[in-house]
């Protein structure tokens, strides 16, 4: 994606934490905001949702092992719960893979 540019991705990598979102994985939308609202507030909704919110958060303090562990979860949860059509799942898929590169230029950086 293009929040992904090198000037972006050097300058969150070389910090300790990352405060701005934009340099991350361009996280799913919420799923229950794709869902019926009979369904929002259903178990595995709302597993996916703190999975997906934890991810961020991990994301953000630069542990993106940890938040790649949790967004792939996430997806997994996602999948078994939608299937594997809809436009959400593939966005899900598409920030995990994101975050995991990330989490592979940090390493890289910083030598690990």
């Amino acid at each position: 994606p293009a929040s992904l540019s090198s000037g972006n991705l050097h300058s969150c990598v070389s910090e300790d934490s990352c405060d701005d979102v934009s340099c991350l994985a361009s996280f799913p939308e919420p799923i229950a905001d794709t869902l019926p609202e009979h369904l929002r507030d259903h178990p595995c909704v709302r597993e996916i949702q703190e999975l997906e919110d934890e991810a961020r958060q991990l994301a953000q303090e630069s542990k993106f092992g940890d938040a790649a562990e949790g967004l792939k979860q996430a997806l997994d949860f996602r999948r078994a719960f939608r299937g594997s059509s809809p436009e959400d799942l593939s966005q899900a898929a598409e920030a995990y893979v994101v975050l995991c590169n990330y989490w592979g230029s940090h390493c890289l950086s910083f030598g690990s």
